[in-house]
């Protein structure tokens, strides 16, 4: 197994365009992920929530990780969702992956049955014994139904083939309780995954987020995660005000579904790809749009 830098910075969970039948297009995919490279990412989340990886077929998952990889060329990192009902499934996209040149995969509490505490740690056990890449934990229990308890958090810190935790809950209290319990392992990566607590974050230690407004505004995630890092609080405070103007007006808009109708409407304002997504997914309305194009402009 290799062992990839210890994730940090910015790191992208890039949308993927489709055309307006469903399938990937491939053309409007390879340009927005030449605009997150030249906005200085740190790593590429291929196949996350925010690139509706859930809601592919196995041979599209596969050729994105594949298209990703050859195109990105090493010039940053690769992370691979890997979240799938079936446990065998992750583990074969896993080895997929890896023989891709991903760096490391990404993967949930299993999202169809409830799972307790023994449960859990079972599931990420055998998940990591066979995996072919270092592992990432992810708790967003608003999609799976079941949060990543810090009992099992604390069970599987020590294990060096997991590398960091990526955390959507929004919940800054849950976060500071495994931040709390990952002390104990020096270099173990904490991410944020709400982008409006980037910034928080960094300053209590984290080691960078996973943010879908950096498909839009790669530079200004960039530039915020490093004035936190050098403890810049006029400059954080700036930015932080430009990144909570977009997310008050975009991300509320509707259901939880339009975080990803909306950025991806602010991409096809920057002319970079349309706005289309999967079922049970709706593209942005004419509200919505509006909004993006506005965002824009200011």
């Amino acid at each position: 197994m290799s062992t990839p830098d210890s994730p940090k910075g910015v790191i992208v969970p890039i949308i993927t365009p489709f055309t307006s039948t469903g399938a990937i297009d491939w053309p409007s995919y390879e340009q927005v992920l030449e605009h997150v490279i030249e906005g200085g990412v740190d790593a590429i989340f291929v196949l996350g929530t925010t690139g509706e990886g859930t809601s592919l077929g196995n041979e599209e998952k596969r050729a994105l990780v594949k298209f990703t990889c050859e195109k990105a060329a090493k010039r940053c990192q690769i992370y691979v969702g890997v979240m799938d009902n079936s446990l065998i499934e992750s583990i074969r996209l896993t080895e997929f992956s890896a023989a891709c040149g991903a760096d490391a995969t990404v993967i949930v509490p299993s999202p169809y049955f409830p799972a307790g505490v023994k449960e859990q740690i079972a599931f990420f056990r055998e998940f990591v014994d066979a995996s072919k890449l270092p592992v990432i934990l992810y708790n967003i229990p608003q999609m799976t139904k079941t949060a990543l308890a810090p009992e099992v958090f604390d069970a599987l810190l020590d294990d060096p083939r997991i590398i960091g935790l990526k955390d959507s809950s929004g919940n800054m209290v849950y976060f500071r309780r495994l931040q709390h319990i990952a002390r104990r392992r020096r270099g173990f990566a904490m991410l944020i995954g709400s982008e409006e607590l980037l910034a928080e974050s960094v300053l209590l230690g984290a080691a960078g987020g996973v943010t879908g407004g950096a498909n839009v505004f790669p530079e200004l995630l960039r530039d915020l995660y490093r004035a936190a890092v050098n403890r810049d609080f006029n400059v954080i405070e700036s930015l932080q005000n430009r990144l909570m103007n977009v997310s008050c007006k975009l991300y509320s808009y509707g259901n939880g579904g339009y975080i990803i109708a909306g950025i991806k409407a602010m991409l096809k304002a920057k002319g970079l790809c349309e706005s289309n997504v999967l079922r049970p997914l709706l593209p942005a309305d004419a509200g919505l749009a509006k909004i993006a194009r506005e965002l824009l402009e200011q």
